[in-house]
């Protein structure tokens, strides 16, 4: 069996226009191959806004109907959600089989299959989690998919009787929090259980490296490991390149050396004299024995050539430098970022971990509470 690592990475940020290829020419970022973008699928795509019509417009219209006050009414559901601090409009889903050190050409095939019986069991999984997109990218390092699902939370007693809410929706399905793990993090791990299922019955084991706790980064940090993970990859493939064009460049250069000895040398040039005519004025042309006629034409195609090979060589070592010296810059940038996120979390933490500390309820704070509460329950958390 091949053995592979999988993901099933959740978070809130969506790019629609990244997951349909809509770039601009010149824009397209340096870890897609255009060459290879026609290897991606396109399963569902539809827009946000046409989505929430489709799937909120009559509880919509029911709750507008009634409102007595006009201000109390909403125009528009998803901008209602758009501007809101605490919902999300739209979440995703990236699901990945492999890394850049794991995957090849010659398992393309097999690891799309795995993707699409995942991503065709999904709503059957999860009715409460509208697909609204789902697109196949083989143009990257790692084949993947973004799954882009609306949440649908029924039987609410405030407002709308249906509303956009990834806990109501998820309770929906029976996942609710107990203690520090939330509905969640129990829902991401049945999905990631069920794509190493179908990775198993299409022959790809699965292999979980040990030590390794990114099952529940924040989306935002996953994306950013991804895309350094890449930017490595594509820095050592053009690294490698560089060095076979050294390597052919001396080849060349031995090549050149052998062959100059087989042409006419600058003394020999010079010691050919033209022939006069019959009035004594010198002829336009050179008398040459047969030999050195051949040796001295071999000298022309050969000088003529390696200008033209030196010079296209040239360019596209020139081109290489530039991409190799671009990619390295963005790889600087990619762990700037993903060090911002980090210090980001770390202080969130923090807040949290003093929030805890120092709040209190009945004379106890919280994170004694909490701590009795867990120790009652006498609860355990799987960090696979």
């Amino acid at each position: 069996m091949i053995k592979k690592t999988i993901s099933t990475h959740n978070g809130s940020i969506v790019h629609r226009d990244h997951n349909i290829r809509n770039y601009k020419p010149g824009q397209v970022p340096n870890n897609i191959n255009p060459e290879r973008s026609k290897y991606n699928e396109v399963l569902i795509d539809e827009t946000p806004q046409h989505a929430y019509k489709r799937i909120f417009g009559q509880a919509l219209q029911e709750y507008n109907d009634k409102q007595n006050r006009p201000e109390r009414k909403i125009r528009s559901y998803y901008s209602h959600i758009k501007k809101s601090a605490k919902q999300h409009p739209v979440y995703e889903m990236i699901v990945q089989i492999g890394d850049c050190n794991d995957t090849g050409n010659e398992n393309i095939e097999n690891e799309k299959a795995c993707i699409i019986e995942f991503i065709a069991g999904w709503q059957k999984r999860n009715p409460n989690l509208e697909l609204i997109g789902a697109y196949i990218h083989a143009d990257e390092m790692t084949l993947h998919a973004h799954l882009d699902y609306v949440c649908v939370g029924h039987n609410y007693v405030k407002g709308m009787r249906m509303q956009a809410g990834m806990v109501k929706a998820l309770e929906g399905q029976g996942f609710v929090k107990e203690g520090k793990e939330t509905a969640q993090i129990k829902w991401e791990r049945r999905e990631n259980k069920e794509l190493e299922r179908i990775c198993i019955a299409h022959a790809i084991a699965v292999r979980h490296p040990e030590g390794e706790k990114t099952e529940h980064l924040r989306t935002e940090e996953y994306k950013l490991r991804k895309e350094i993970e890449e930017a490595s990859c594509h820095i050592s493939e053009t690294t490698a390149e560089l060095n076979s064009l050294v390597e052919q460049a001396q080849t060349l250069k031995s090549e050149k050396e052998k062959l100059i000895g087989e042409i006419l040398t600058l003394k020999e040039v010079q010691e050919l004299e033209t022939g006069k005519d019959f009035f004594g004025r010198k002829k336009n042309f050179i008398n040459l024995p047969y030999d050195k006629y051949m040796k001295m034409k071999r000298t022309c195609e050969m000088l003529g050539l390696f200008d033209k090979d030196k010079e296209e060589f040239e360019i596209y070592k020139k081109q290489q430098q530039e991409m190799l010296k671009k990619q390295k810059q963005n790889l600087k940038m990619l762990k700037i970022n993903l060090f911002e996120k980090q210090e980001q979390t770390y202080k969130y933490e923090r807040f949290l971990e003093k929030f805890l500390s120092e709040y209190q309820i009945g004379g106890k704070n919280l994170q004694k509470i909490f701590e009795e509460r867990v120790n009652c329950n006498n609860f355990e958390i799987n960090t696979r």
